[in-house]
C-alpha cells in the first residue's frame, strides 16, 4: 500500500502543474484508438482505467459509448470538461482500480496506457484480475506501456532517474506479460509494437532530428509504444 500511496503522491504533483485549457492528440493516441478500433466492434463501450485527462477516450468517443475512471476527482472533472468543451458524452468513476467490484457494467473494450508498468508483476496480475471483472466474455482488453526495448526512450529514461528529472512513478520493462496474464486467466492475442514517430517527434532541434534519423535507419529502433491484446481464456 505504500508503494500505491507514494504513486498517487508523485501523480498528483504532476497533474498540479498541468496547463488543462488546451490538449494535444499525440501519435500513440491516435494508434492506441487503431489498434482498439481494428480489434472492438464499433459502436460498444469502452472504460479507460486509470484514464487521467482521458484523451484516448476522447478521440474513440466517436464511434464508443466511453466511461472513464480514476482515482483522482480533481483530473475526473478536469477530463468531464474538456469532453463537454469538445461536444462529446462520457460517464466518470472515481475509483481504484485494484478494487472494482462496484463498477456495475461489464465493457466491450477495457483498456488503459501508461499505467501498468508502474506496477510489479504480482501487482500487474491484481490488476489484470480487477480489469478482468468489468470486461464482457467477448470482449478486449487494450494494455499499452512504453517499449523499454525502444533504446532511445530506455537511455532517456534512465538519463532522467539519474538527474532526479524524472517526472512519474517508477517503470518496469514489461516484454510479454506471460506471468501476469496465466495468473489472471487470460491470453494474449497479440502483441503490437507502435508509435514509431513518437520520439523523433518530440525533438525540437534539427541537427539532433537529424542525428536521431540517420541513428535510426543504422539501428532500426523499436517504437516507442508496446500495446497487448488481451482476451478471456
Amino acid at each position: 500500500m505504500n508503494g500505491q500511496h507514494n504513486q498517487r503522491q508523485v501523480w498528483n504533483k504532476f497533474w498540479q502543474g498541468q496547463d488543462f485549457t488546451g490538449f494535444t492528440v499525440k501519435e500513440y493516441h491516435r494508434d492506441i484508438k487503431r489498434i482498439i478500433d481494428a480489434a472492438a466492434k464499433s459502436g460498444g463501450t469502452s472504460i479507460e482505467i486509470g484514464s487521467g485527462i482521458g484523451i484516448t477516450s476522447l478521440i474513440l468517443s466517436e464511434n464508443m459509448a466511453c466511461t472513464l475512471l480514476d482515482y483522482d476527482a480533481y483530473i475526473l472533472e478536469r477530463a468531464a470538461l474538456l469532453f463537454k468543451r469538445q461536444q462529446r458524452e462520457a460517464c466518470f468513476f472515481c475509483c481504484d482500480m485494484f478494487h472494482l467490484d462496484e463498477i456495475p457494467e461489464k465493457y466491450d473494450v477495457v483498456f488503459n496506457s501508461g499505467v501498468v508498468e508502474h506496477y510489479t508483476v504480482e501487482e500487474r496480475a491484481r490488476l489484470l484480475r480487477e480489469y478482468k471483472k468489468v470486461l464482457k466474455p467477448d470482449g478486449v482488453m487494450v494494455i499499452a506501456v512504453p517499449n523499454h526495448y525502444c533504446l532511445p526512450y530506455k537511455l532517456g529514461y534512465v538519463a532522467l532517474r539519474m538527474a532526479g528529472r524524472w517526472m512519474f512513478p517508477k517503470e518496469y520493462a514489461i516484454k510479454n506479460l506471460s506471468r501476469e496474464l496465466r495468473e489472471a486467466g487470460l491470453v494474449l492475442q497479440e502483441c503490437i509494437i507502435a508509435s514509431d514517430n513518437l520520439i523523433e517527434d518530440s525533438i525540437k532541434s534539427r541537427w539532433l532530428k537529424r542525428i536521431y534519423r540517420w541513428a535510426k535507419k543504422i539501428f532500426r529502433f523499436q517504437g516507442y509504444l508496446r500495446v497487448f491484446i488481451i482476451r478471456h481464456s
